[in-house]
C-alpha cells in the first residue's frame, strides 16, 4: 500500500466528515434557535449525551479498530464466513443494546442524575431530561447496526459510504427540527420530543443507507448466523476495550457534562455547542487520519508480529511501520495546529455566525466561545491521539489504549474538580483538553516502548509553529478591519492561503503531499 493511499483514504473520510460537520452545524444552530440555552435545552442535551456518545464512537471508528482486522482475516479465509460474521455481530450487538434500552427506560431518572447530578434539586428539569432520555435511548441499537456496516465497508476498502453516513443522519434530524418549528415554534416544551423522534428516524435511515452499499458487494441481511464462531467471540470480548480505549475522549465529554451540571444555567449547553465546533476539525483531521492509518498500518504489522525466517524483512517492515506512523502524525499535526490557532483567533465571531440566532443570546455566545477556547487548548493532542491509537491497534496492544483512556479520565476528573472552583463554564472544557495531552504522552511513550518513535524531529514542529504564527498575525490583522462577525469569519481563506504559502516556503513535505492528493482528486472529477 502506498503512502499516498492512506492520505487518499483520509481525504475521502475527511470529505464525508466535512459534509457531516457542516450539516451538524446547521442542525445545532437550528436547535439553538428553537430552544435557546435555558433549562429545556440543558435537559434535552443531557438526554442526547448517550446517543451522541454512541454516534461519536461510530464516526470515530471505535468499532472499526476491532472489527476491521477480524473481518479482513475472515474474508481471506472464506468470504461467506465474513458475511456471516457481519450478521452475527449485528444481531449480537442489537440484542445487547436493546437490553440496555429496556434498562435505561426503567432507570432513566437515575441515568439523568448520573449525567447531570445538579438536576437532583430541580424535579421539573429532571422529569424533562428523563422523558427525553427514554426516547433518545431507542437509537442505540440502530447505531450499533450502522457501526458494524461501517466497519465491513471500510474493511472492503469502501470508505465513502461510512464517511457520508453521519451526513445522512444529520439531514434527517434537521428535517425534524423544521417540523418542530412548523408545529410548535420557539420556546415550546413539546418541540424537544419531535427532535427525539427525529433522532430515532435518522438512525434507521443511516443504517439502511449503509446496508444498500453492502448489498452491492454481495451481502444479504437475511442469512445464516454463527454465534459460536471463535472469531466472533474474540471480537465481542475485545470490543469493550477497543470502545473505551478509542472513545476515551467521548467518555471525558460525558464527565465534563457531569461537572458542568454543578455550574450556572446554560453551562451544559455552552459545552455542547463548543464541542460541536471543536468536533469540526477534530473529525475531519484526527478521526479521518486515524482510520486511514489503521488500514495502512494493519497491512504492515503482521510482517513483523509473526515469526519469520528473514530477519532482514522483519527489520524492513518495522522501519516501514515507523515511517508510516510518523508520516500519519505529521500530516495530522500539519492540519490540527493551524486549525486550533486559526479557530482561537476567531472564536467569538465564529460562534456568533454559527449559533447566534433566535434564543441564543449574548450571554450564551460568551459562554460558548470561552468553552471553545478551552477545548482548543487540547485540539492538537486530541487529533494526534487518533493515529497513535491506530499504531497501537495495528500492533494488537489494546491494553495500553485502555490504560491511557482510564488515566485520561482520571486526569479529567482531577483537573475538572479543581477548575470547578472558578465557577466558569469553560472549566470542564479545559480539564478535557489537559487530559488529552496526558493521554497523548502516554500513547507516545507506549509506541516508543514497542520500538516505534512516532514523533518527528525538533526542526519540523518549529517550522509548523512559525507558519501558524504568521497565519495568526494575518488573520487577526485582517479581521480587525471588519466590524461584523460575518466579515471577520470571511478572513478564514486568507489565513489558509498564508499558512500554505509559509509551508511551501519552509519546504514542508506535507504541503507537497496535500498538493498531490488534491491534484489527483481534481483530475478524477474532471
Amino acid at each position: 500500500m502506498k503512502a499516498q493511499s492512506s492520505a487518499g483514504n483520509a481525504v475521502t473520510l475527511g470529505q464525508g466528515t466535512l459534509a457531516s460537520r457542516i450539516l451538524g452545524f446547521v442542525r445545532d444552530a437550528s436547535i439553538a434557535a428553537l430552544l435557546g440555552s435555558g433549562w429545556v435545552a440543558d435537559a434535552l442535551l443531557v438526554a442526547f449525551r448517550l446517543p451522541n456518545f454512541a454516534r461519536s464512537l461510530l464516526a470515530d471508528g471505535a468499532f472499526a479498530y476491532t472489527l476491521v482486522p477480524a473481518y479482513r482475516m475472515l474474508k481471506d479465509l472464506d468470504p461467506e464466513r465474513a458475511w456471516t460474521f457481519v450478521r452475527s455481530m449485528t444481531v449480537s450487538l442489537f440484542a445487547f443494546f436493546g437490553f440496555l434500552v429496556l434498562v435505561g427506560a426503567v432507570f432513566s431518572d437515575h441515568i439523568a442524575i448520573i449525567l447531570a447530578p445538579g438536576f437532583h434539586d430541580m424535579p421539573d428539569v429532571l422529569n424533562m431530561a428523563s422523558g427525553f432520555m427514554v426516547l433518545c435511548l431507542l437509537s442505540l441499537p440502530l447505531v450499533s447496526g450502522a457501526a458494524v456496516n461501517a466497519a465491513a465497508l471500510m474493511a472492503e476498502g469502501r470508505f465513502k459510504p461510512p464517511a457520508y453516513a453521519s451526513a445522512v443522519f444529520n439531514v434527517v434530524v434537521i428535517l425534524s427540527v423544521g417540523v418542530a418549528f412548523i408545529l410548535f415554534g420557539t420556546g415550546d416544551e413539546r418541540a424537544p420530543y419531535a427532535l427525539c423522534v427525529g433522532v430515532i428516524l435518522a438512525g434507521v435511515v443511516q443504517w439502511g443507507y449503509q446496508t444498500v452499499y453492502l448489498r452491492k458487494l454481495g451481502f444479504s441481511p437475511p442469512g445464516p448466523v454463527a454465534f459460536k464462531d471463535p472469531v466472533l467471540k474474540r471480537s465481542l470480548k475485545a470490543l469493550p476495550q477497543s470502545i473505551f480505549g478509542v472513545g476515551g475522549h467521548q467518555v471525558n465529554l460525558l464527565l465534563a457534562t457531569f461537572l458542568a451540571s454543578f455550574l450556572a444555567e446554560g453551562s451544559i449547553s455552552a459545552l455542547y455547542f463548543a464541542e460541536r465546533l471543536i468536533g469540526f476539525p477534530l473529525g475531519i483531521i484526527g478521526a479521518s487520519m486515524g482510520l486511514a492509518a489503521l488500514s495502512d498500518l494493519s497491512t504492515i504489522a503482521p510482517a513483523f508480529r509473526t515469526a519469520s525466517t528473514r530477519p532482514d524483512l522483519v527489520a524492513a517492515s518495522k522501519t516501514l511501520f515507523t515511517e508510516r506512523l510518523v508520516r500519519a502524525n505529521r500530516v495530522t499535526l500539519f492540519f490540527a495546529l493551524p486549525a486550533a490557532v486559526g479557530t482561537a483567533c476567531l472564536a467569538v465571531p465564529l460562534t456568533s455566525v454559527i449559533f447566534g440566532y433566535g434564543e441564543f443570546d449574548h450571554d450564551a455566545l460568551i459562554r460558548t466561545s470561552n468553552a471553545l477556547l478551552a477545548y482548543l487548548v487540547g485540539l492538537p493532542a486530541l487529533a494526534l491521539i487518533r493515529p497513535l491509537l491506530a499504531g497501537l491497534g495495528a500492533l494488537g496492544d489494546a491494553r495500553t489504549t485502555l490504560r491511557a483512556a482510564v488515566t485520561g479520565l482520571a486526569a479529567t476528573g482531577v483537573f475538572g474538580a479543581a477548575l470547578l472552583t472558578t465557577g466558569a463554564p469553560w472549566g470542564p472544557a479545559l480539564a478535557v483538553s489537559l487530559a488529552a495531552w496526558v493521554n497523548a504522552v502516554l500513547l507516545t511513550r507506549s509506541l516508543a516502548g514497542h520500538g516505534h518513535n512516532p514523533l518527528p524531529g525538533l526542526l519540523w514542529p518549529l517550522k509548523i509553529l512559525l507558519a501558524c504564527g504568521l497565519m495568526a498575525l494575518c488573520v487577526i490583522g485582517t479581521a480587525s478591519v471588519f466590524s461584523s462577525s460575518f466579515g471577520k469569519v470571511a478572513t478564514v481563506p486568507v489565513g489558509i492561503l498564508v499558512y500554505f504559502a509559509a509551508a511551501f516556503a519552509l519546504r514542508l513535505d506535507e504541503f507537497t503531499l496535500t498538493f498531490r492528493v488534491a491534484s489527483r482528486m481534481f483530475a478524477k472529477k474532471r
